[in-house]
């Protein structure tokens, strides 16, 4: 089941950015990267990519009951990211899917986040998700910002994400940038 939400939470990977200036390679030791999962057993079992410059990283944290991406994008030294609402993610993140039960931009710690109810397909059972934004770095008279942290995490064994369990994963979520 797992396999046929990965196309759907692939696109999470390239919404802050369709070009990356390095390609991201496998990494062995997610240590070595500017953001962290830990805490929670979902850590344990990662997978990361990034790249030399540490401005293009991702962890994947999913497992046969869950879809966890986390992704990190810079700006380079003369460009930055502008602020995109995550309620505007979830409708691109889901453009391939059903979506359902979109929520308001709710705020916790350095996040936005919105929950939604979305289906890879029109026949598949719908999951209880969420996504989240955080931006850092603020560049000096633009809306824009050096670092984006954009990430989606759906149940997928059928349960309702209860409030406790977003605080725990987004808890688990850190940054050398913060």
């Amino acid at each position: 089941m797992r396999r046929a939400w990965m196309p759907l939470l692939g696109l999470s990977v390239m919404v802050v950015s369709a070009a990356a200036p390095a390609q991201m390679q496998p990494l062995a030791d997610c240590s070595s990267l500017s953001i962290h999962l830990t805490g929670i057993p979902e850590a344990a079992g990662a997978r990361c990519q990034g790249d030399e410059a540490r401005a293009n990283e991702l962890i994947d944290a999913s497992g046969p009951d869950r879809v966890f991406v986390i992704r990190h994008q810079s700006s380079g030294g003369h460009d930055y990211l502008r602020r995109e609402e995550v309620t505007d993610i979830v409708k691109k993140l889901t453009a391939a899917a059903t979506l359902d039960s979109l929520s308001e931009r709710l705020k916790f710690e350095h996040f936005d986040i919105a929950r939604y109810r979305s289906a890879a397909n029109a026949a598949a059972r719908p999951a209880s998700c969420f996504a989240f934004v955080s931006y850092a770095g603020h560049v000096a008279q633009t809306t824009g910002y050096r670092h984006a942290i954009i990430g989606s995490y759906c149940d997928l064994t059928g349960k309702e994400l209860d409030s406790a369990r977003i605080v725990q994963l987004l808890r688990a979520i850190s940054a050398d940038f913060w």
